[in-house]
């Protein structure tokens, strides 16, 4: 990437100073789908991981299978659901916190 890098930008003039914060908004929006989207394959990863397991506690392992009436391992789809509520839900309460975070201090509201 160093040398596609140095190739595309050799010669390039400079534009001034970074000015943090000025930038347009859907460069600021544009990540938020990319972050959720991993965040929700992660979780499918990790109950897939677990799903394969089924009924063992260390697969394969005779002296470790759960026999108890409750071992069974949930559908792809009841598991979906579960991760993406949690993922909205703890999306949800990020946006609030830095929403009410960012709320100017009384006396610096405008009368």
């Amino acid at each position: 990437m160093t040398a596609i890098d140095l190739f595309l930008y050799f010669g390039a003039e400079s534009l001034g100073a970074i000015e943090w914060g000025k930038d347009a908004r859907p460069v600021a929006v544009r990540p938020h789908p990319a972050g959720g989207t991993f965040t929700l394959l992660i979780g499918l990863m990790g109950f897939v991981r677990a799903g394969i397991r089924e009924t063992w506690h260390v697969y394969g392992v005779g002296t470790m299978r759960d026999l108890s009436d409750t071992a069974f391992t949930p559908t792809m789809g009841y598991a979906s659901f579960v991760i993406a509520s949690c993922t909205l839900v703890f999306l949800f309460l990020c946006v609030a916190i830095f929403r009410f975070g960012m709320r100017p201090a009384a006396e610096e509201r405008p009368a």
